[in-house]
Parts: C-alpha cells; sequence; structure tokens
C-alpha cells in the first residue's frame, strides 16, 4: 500500500468529489420535484422544517425557491458556508420570516414566527434574526408582540434581505438566556393570526426597514442629521430604487428637496432680483455688458442645480429656480428677436465688438448669409483703411460666401483710391494682399489684370550643367497668370510681362567632418547546448516515473479504482505534453557570433544659390524695370558610409542617417521665387524703370545680358604661377567619401578625369589642388567598361594636353604623378614596355581595352593620373600586377581610348 499521506490525502479528496456530484444530482431531482407545492406552501405558513440530518438538505430545497420568488434577493450559498446541521436549521427559520416579511405574505410571517420558538432556545439574535445588540433584539421583540403584521401590498420594500457581507458564520451556537427566551416567546404569541390589524403599517414598516437596514432608512438618517450633501450623495448613488418606488417615500423625498431648496434660497433671491431689474424698454447698447453678465450668472446657477439629482425628478423640482428660469428665457426671446436689428445699428467702428457685448449668443454665420446685401453695403460703404480695421474685429463670424464678397470688395475699393495703372499700382495690390492675408480672409482674382512669365536662361547653360535646377515663380499675388515665349508675350493682352534669366544655379556640398562610428557585424555561427532541450528532457522523466507509480498502486474498492484510473489518465496526458514538447527541440542551437567594426558618419552641408536676371515690362505705361536677385538655400545632413551588409542593425542605421538621394533631391528640386517678391522689389525700384523706344532694341539687350553670362561661363579663369614643372597644376588629389583616395586631372576647365574605381558608389567628391586649395566635384560622366570618369569641378583649373600621335615609342621616357600611399603629388619616371589589349578589369565583357605597359612606379593612390610623355599626357594610369615576385609592370589606359571616352555625350 501507498504510504505517502499527501497522495492518500488527494485520493480521499477525489472520492468525497465524486460523492457531492452524486449527492447534487439526488438533490436537484428532488428540488425539481418539490417545485409545485412549494410557492403555496410558502405563502400559506405550512412550511415545516424538522431539525436532524436532513435539515441542511431542507434548507437548499426553500432557498432555491425563495430565490425563485424574489429574484432580487442576493443570497449567501450557505451549503458552502456551514457545517452545522443546527445552525443552519436555525437560519432557515429566519430566512423564511423575513422573506414572507418582505414579500407582504405577512400572516405568513407569524406563523414562522411562531414556530420558531421551539429552536431560539439554541439561537443567537444574531444568528437567527441578523440582529447586532440585545437592546435591539428586545425592541424587535417588542415589534412583534404588538401584533403589527398586517398583509399590505405596499407597506414593506423590496430590500435585498441578505447582502454579500453578511456575518461571518460561528461555528458554536450559544443559548440565549432565559430573558431573551421569553421576549421571542411573547412576540410569537401576539402575532397569531386572530389578532386585530394594525392601522399605522407605514409607520412599522419603516421600523423593520431600520431593523434590517433598508435605504429609505439611510437615506432618512442623513436628512435627520441634516446633512445634506450627504443625503444628495447618497440619494444620486441610489437614485434609480428612489425613483421606482417613489410613491412609497413622498414625505421623505419632499423633506430632501425642501432641504435644498431652503440652502440656496439666498442664492436664488439675488439672482431673481437681479433678472427683475433688467428693463427691456428702455435697454441701451451701454446696458448690454451688465444684462449679459446677469443671464450668464442665471445661466451658471441653473446649471450647477439642474444636474442635481432629487430636482430632476417629477414633482421635486425648485419652484424658485423655475421662476428665474422662465424670466430668464423670456429676455433671452426679446433679445433674440433683435439681434440682427441691433447689428445693423451697431457702430462698427467701436473697438467692442458687437458679439462680445450683446447680451445672448446667436447663429451669426445665418445673419452674415440671410442679410448679406444689406451688410455688405454697411461694410463696402467703409474706406480700405477702416475696412480691414472692422473685418478684424468680425473675421470669425462671418459665413464662407461673405468672407469671398468682403475680400473682393475691400480689394477692389483698393485698387480704386489709386490711379488705374498708376505709379504704385502693383504696390496697392501687394498690400491689400498682405491684409486680406492678415485678417484671415481668402485672395480673390482681380480680373482683366494678366501677368505674364516669360524664360530665358541660356539653353547652353542649361545643357551644360551650369544651371544646375531650375527656378519656379510661387503664384501668391491675385492675378491671372501665363507662361509664354517672348514674342507670344508681348503680343498677348497681358498687362505687366516678367522675363526671367537665371545667371547662375548651384549646389555647393562641404563635409565639414567624418568620424568612425563602433557597430558589430555577424562573422559565424556557434553550436551551444539548448537549456530548453535539457529541461524538456526532465519532464518526460517526470511524466514517465509518475505514470509508473500509479499503474502499479495498489487499490482496494470500487471508488478507488476510479480514482487510479483517473490519475492514469492525467499522468499518460502529462506525458504525452512532455514528449511532445521535446519532440519540437533539438539538444544543440545556433547562437550568431558578433565581430566589432566602423563605418563612417559625415556632416554635409549643401547651400544652393542662384543669381536671376529679370525684366518687368509695364506694356500700357511703354516702360521696364531691370533688377537682379539673388536667393540662397541651404540644408544640413548626416550621411553614413560603409555600413556592413552583415550587420544586424544595418536597416536601423540607415534610418537614422540621411542618404545620398535626399540630398540629390535637395539639390535638384527648383528654387520657389515668389511673385510678390518681384513685385515689391520692382515697387522699390520704379524710380529706376525706363521707357521702352522699341521691341527689337529691348529684345537685343536681353540677348547681351545672357550672352554676359554665357562668355564668363567660356572663360577660363585661373591663377598661374611659376613652377619647374608646370605639370602638377593639372593633377588633383581625389578624396572619396567612403575613404579611399585617388589622383585626376583636368582636361577641360572644369572637368577632371580619374578612374571610375575611384568614384565607384558617390556622386560627390573633396579634391585638393596643388596650389593647397580645396574644392568639391559631382560625377557626371563614367564607363566602367574602361575605368573611366568625369567630375564637374567647383574650382576652374589649367587642363592637360594630350598626345595626337598614333605611334608610340617602345623605350621612350614617361613619368607618372600622382599621390601612391597618400604622399601627395609624386612623380616617378619609367618607360613605355608594350602596347596591350586586355578585357575590363571589371569583366563587363565588350571590346579589349588597349592599354601602355609601362615600369615606372604605379601604386596605390596613383590611380587615374597622368601619363605624361614630354608634356603631353598618353594614358591615364590604372592598375598594376601584383603577384610575388613581379615588379614594374603597370598599366595605363591609351589616350585614343581616352578621347573616344571624351568624344560621348554625358
Amino acid at each position: 500500500m501507498n504510504k505517502n499521506p499527501l497522495k492518500l490525502h488527494n485520493i480521499m479528496s477525489i472520492i468525497k468529489i465524486i460523492n457531492f456530484f452524486l449527492l447534487g444530482v439526488f438533490f436537484s431531482t428532488t428540488v425539481h420535484a418539490e417545485e409545485s407545492v412549494f410557492e403555496n406552501k410558502f405563502k400559506t405558513g405550512e412550511l415545516k422544517l424538522e431539525c436532524g440530518k436532513s435539515c441542511m438538505f431542507k434548507w437548499g430545497v426553500i432557498r432555491t425557491e425563495l430565490k425563485k420568488l424574489d429574484d432580487e434577493k442576493n443570497w449567501i450559498d450557505l451549503a458552502k458556508r456551514t457545517h452545522d446541521v443546527q445552525y443552519s436549521h436555525e437560519l432557515a427559520h429566519y430566512y423564511l420570516v423575513k422573506s414572507a416579511i418582505n414579500l407582504g405574505y405577512y400572516d405568513a410571517a407569524k406563523t414562522y414566527i411562531e414556530n420558531s420558538k421551539n429552536i431560539v432556545t439554541s439561537c443567537l439574535p444574531t444568528t437567527c434574526f441578523g440582529i447586532d445588540t440585545q437592546e435591539e433584539y428586545e425592541k424587535f421583540s417588542k415589534l412583534v408582540s404588538e401584533n403589527q403584521l398586517v398583509k399590505t401590498e405596499s407597506s414593506l420594500t423590496t430590500e435585498p434581505i441578505i447582502s454579500v457581507e453578511e456575518k461571518d458564520q460561528k461555528k458554536e451556537v450559544i443559548a440565549v438566556n432565559s430573558t431573551q427566551k421569553t421576549t421571542i416567546e411573547n412576540s410569537a404569541e401576539s402575532l397569531k393570526p386572530n389578532k386585530p390589524e394594525i392601522k399605522n403599517n407605514n409607520n412599522f414598516a419603516k421600523k423593520i426597514n431600520s431593523f434590517f437596514g433598508g435605504k429609505s432608512s439611510k437615506l432618512e438618517k442623513f436628512i435627520e442629521s441634516k446633512d445634506l450633501d450627504g443625503s444628495l450623495t447618497y440619494f444620486e448613488s441610489e437614485r434609480s430604487y428612489f425613483s421606482e418606488k417613489k410613491t412609497q417615500y413622498l414625505e421623505l423625498l419632499s423633506k430632501l428637496s425642501d432641504m435644498l431648496e431652503q440652502k440656496i434660497a439666498d442664492e436664488n433671491l439675488i439672482l431673481l432680483n437681479k433678472i427683475n431689474s433688467i428693463n427691456l424698454k428702455n435697454a441701451s447698447f451701454d446696458q448690454w455688458p451688465e444684462h449679459k453678465v446677469i443671464l450668464q450668472s442665471v445661466d451658471q446657477k441653473l446649471n450647477q442645480y439642474s444636474n442635481v439629482a432629487i430636482f430632476q425628478e417629477t414633482g421635486y423640482s425648485s419652484p424658485t429656480l423655475k421662476n428665474i428660469n422662465d424670466k430668464s428665457n423670456r429676455i433671452k426671446t426679446h433679445y433674440a428677436s433683435k439681434f440682427t436689428e441691433s447689428f445693423i445699428d451697431y457702430d462698427l467702428l467701436k473697438q467692442e465688438s458687437f458679439f462680445t457685448q450683446y447680451p445672448i449668443q446667436a447663429d451669426s454665420k445665418s445673419l452674415f448669409s440671410s442679410n448679406k446685401s444689406t451688410l455688405m453695403t454697411k461694410f463696402c460703404g467703409l474706406s480700405p483703411n477702416l475696412m480691414i480695421k472692422v473685418v478684424s474685429n468680425y473675421r470669425n463670424y462671418f459665413s464662407e460666401e461673405f468672407s469671398k464678397d468682403i475680400s473682393e470688395c475691400y480689394l477692389k475699393s483698393s485698387i480704386k483710391n489709386e490711379e488705374s495703372n498708376g505709379k504704385n499700382y502693383l504696390k496697392t495690390i501687394l498690400t491689400s494682399v498682405t491684409s486680406l492675408k492678415n485678417v484671415g480672409l481668402p485672395i480673390p482674382k482681380i480680373p482683366n489684370n494678366k501677368i505674364s512669365f516669360i524664360q530665358v536662361t541660356s539653353k547652353t547653360l542649361l545643357k551644360e550643367g551650369v544651371i544646375e535646377f531650375p527656378a519656379e515663380v510661387a503664384l501668391d499675388a491675385p492675378f491671372d497668370v501665363s507662361k509664354l515665349e517672348i514674342d507670344d508675350a508681348l503680343k498677348s493682352d497681358s498687362e505687366f510681362i516678367f522675363v526671367i534669366d537665371v545667371a547662375k544655379a548651384s549646389a555647393n556640398r562641404r563635409i565639414q567632418k567624418r568620424e568612425e562610428v563602433n557597430s558589430k557585424i555577424q562573422t559565424h555561427i556557434d553550436r551551444v547546448q539548448n537549456p530548453e532541450f535539457e529541461m524538456a528532457k526532465m519532464k518526460v522523466f517526470e511524466a514517465q516515473s509518475g505514470l509508473n507509480t500509479a499503474q502499479n498502486q495498489f487499490v482496494y474498492g470500487a471508488a478507488a479504482e476510479i480514482v487510479k484510473a483517473i490519475n492514469i489518465i492525467s499522468w499518460n496526458g502529462n506525458l504525452k505534453k512532455a514528449q511532445d514538447t521535446l519532440s519540437t527541440l533539438q539538444s544543440y542551437k545556433e547562437v550568431p557570433a558578433y565581430s566589432n567594426y566602423n563605418y563612417s558618419v559625415s556632416d554635409v552641408d549643401v547651400t544652393k544659390v542662384m543669381t536671376v536676371n529679370y525684366y518687368l515690362i509695364n506694356k500700357t505705361k511703354k516702360d521696364y524695370y531691370k533688377g537682379t536677385f539673388d536667393i540662397n538655400e541651404s540644408h544640413s545632413y548626416k550621411l553614413a558610409y560603409n555600413i556592413n551588409d552583415n550587420d544586424p542593425d544595418k536597416s536601423k542605421l540607415q534610418s537614422r542617417y540621411n542618404n545620398e538621394d535626399e540630398i540629390a533631391s535637395f539639390e535638384k528640386e527648383p528654387v520657389s521665387v515668389k511673385l510678390s517678391a518681384l513685385i515689391d522689389n520692382y515697387a522699390s525700384n520704379q524710380e529706376a524703370s525706363k521707357p521702352i523706344k522699341d521691341i527689337q532694341a529691348l529684345r537685343k539687350e536681353m540677348l547681351d545680358d545672357k550672352n554676359k553670362a554665357l562668355v564668363e561661363y567660356k572663360t577660363n579663369k585661373f591663377d598661374e604661377r611659376a613652377l619647374n614643372d608646370n605639370r602638377f597644376d593639372n593633377v588633383v588629389v581625389i578624396l572619396n567619401p567612403k575613404g579611399a583616395l585617388g589622383t585626376g586631372f583636368y582636361v577641360t576647365p572644369d572637368l577632371v578625369m580619374t578612374n571610375y574605381h575611384v568614384i565607384e558608389g558617390v556622386k560627390y567628391v573633396e579634391m585638393k589642388l596643388y596650389n593647397g586649395l580645396e574644392t568639391f566635384g559631382k560625377v557626371v560622366k563614367s564607363d566602367v567598361r574602361l575605368d573611366l570618369a568625369l567630375i564637374k569641378v567647383e574650382t576652374k583649373g589649367k587642363p592637360v594636353s594630350f598626345y595626337k600621335e598614333n605611334k608610340l615609342d617602345l623605350g621612350a621616357t614617361v613619368e607618372a604623378i600622382g599621390h601612391p600611399k597618400g604622399l601627395q603629388f609624386t612623380i616617378t619616371r619609367g618607360v613605355i614596355s608594350a602596347l596591350r589589349k586586355s578585357p575590363s578589369l571589371f569583366q563587363t565583357g565588350g571590346k579589349d581595352v588597349l592599354f601602355i605597359q609601362t615600369d615606372a612606379a604605379i601604386n596605390p593612390g596613383n590611380s587615374g593620373g597622368p601619363l605624361f610623355l614630354g608634356d603631353k599626357v598618353i594614358g591615364v594610369n590604372d592598375n598594376k600586377m601584383i603577384q610575388k615576385g613581379v615588379e614594374g609592370i603597370g598599366f595605363a589606359i591609351h589616350h585614343s581610348e581616352v578621347a573616344k571616352f571624351m568624344d560621348e555625350g554625358f
């Protein structure tokens, strides 16, 4: 036999559960059988409880049926709490009495009290009748002895007779003393059915309710103690109950209402005097603010007390507050009827807005919509300056339609004050537009006032990339605008013509600093022991052991066999679950291993500079104004380079920084020129306007200005200084933002050639000139097969001269200038070893590339530099053979390949 006491206890518990389950089935069947006769027996007082072993069971039947009779009651499940049979018997009698009283069956209640005298000798007052003290028990006995129990349907409330906070059960029942016994017996005797009925049923109901903790008694205690706040709070919390039983508590609720009315009497008197002081017959504009304050104070007080629950009940509202409310509504109705008339008569030039002064709030949008014609006349009759001042006070009250109409009225009135086409005409429009914006009104278009725009920027400058981004005009002034060619514009009906000529538009980058940032990359995978696998193995072992123990256990009897079977089933389930979990796991798991690396972060400042020449032609006055202005825009970015593809945080890191596309987008996007800025610039310098003598002469002047910009671009301006070798001026250091360093050389005044692999992966590079200055460049052309690239440079330089002959002599002396291993501006010498054609280093396919083989020292840093034969460039240094035991085998791209690359379009 299993000697484990814990396991034996569990077996006995299971047996008890099975027994209780069988008992419950029997209990349910028995209750169902007695349902048909219970209610009649309960009403007539015929229910009897005989104490004994079946006492608890009998009480279960009664409790179930009483719950059906009164669903509002919150019964306690005594079957779970009570272990003492005698105690349950006593409580059963108590609940019979209490339920009968609560449901209005008073004759039955008398009978149950009579029957209870047989058990009270072993029953405390607190257990039999729910009374806490000896004094209360004696009072209750006295009430019962007065024979006041009479069946009246509405004499008692339907309070819950048992709460969930019922007294903690007492396991020992102490006998009451002889005095208590006598009191109960006398009470039972006095409540026999043949006693006369008592007339004062309501008083008795109140007293019974006070013992049973009724809601009305609690409210009455608050009122009797003159605790108004407590009374109102409690009434509001139990409002649904008192509303349903209102007819039973008329007197109590009236007391509460009167109590509140008395408290606010002084406040009401003050409000009533104020409201009576308003004389509508002689009311003037000056009295509006006072009337407004009075009405607002009345509304505030009414709102405060309208939310009080007792005043919301029908029949209990405050008559004084109702009187005040009626008077207030009559005043509001009067002012509502005078609203439109009062506004029309109001002096709009007053500093105070009509709507802030008028005693009531009304629908202002409807006012302006319904009386648009009258009010437009009132507003438009003002001068432009006064109109905009008045509008600033009333803009928020306008309807959308009225806002549009008043804007047009103001703009036309402003223009009308100036001579049509006067010298301040455009300035007047611009000032008017600004005023409308300041007060939040829409900007209307002015009919018959058209402006044409003409773009005359040099097509050569656009094609060659000197104009790196376009200009566009933001139409922030109320004109009909069209974009035309110059001939069409001069023939059109446009009153003004703007001719735009962008002389310069460049975007410049400056990398302020670069720093290294540490991160990690995944290098390999480690295999480590899986702790979850070991834990799952332990679970399987525990379940298998438990199953073996259950199967080998010796038991006796049917109930024990059932328990053993249940135990085996349980362990089988545990074992299956543990095995399933184990099957999903591996003994080892793979864990990624990491190592540190650095990526680069650069602070990049981008500045866009634009110089615009423009002409404003006034066709009506037949004059024009020529002006120039500069526009600057700048933005700062953070760029990250060399983030490793195996970095687990690659996506997060990339999202933290800007990317090349963002910067390129900013550099290419148009710069906006506001039309209002052009007009303002013109208006400020209108005195400098010149008469148009001849249209052809004007066109020639614009063409000459455009050519000046073109000539300036074509001119090669740079400083030269005497050197022993002027070829160094042709060469630059190229610094790739990713960290690479290479060589380049000027092939035109603003183009530098280098190898593709020097600038691979970037669009912009930094450069250093031989004179020590720094500059920047943008990659504008590349060929991966040839490994060549062209960079457009901000600072112009001296271009090289290329070798033009078809023949090269083997053994001829050549020189390479570059920056091997970062040693800047280094020159090395060798000879032409051979000419060879080889496939592209990048394995792109296509034709082989013609190279010059040389033994001149070429090392990392020389890439992209020139290979000179005398003062002519015969090739671009590209690569060298690196093998053990191999020296002096370098290659430069032949000048013929370079020439073909240069001749191709961009």
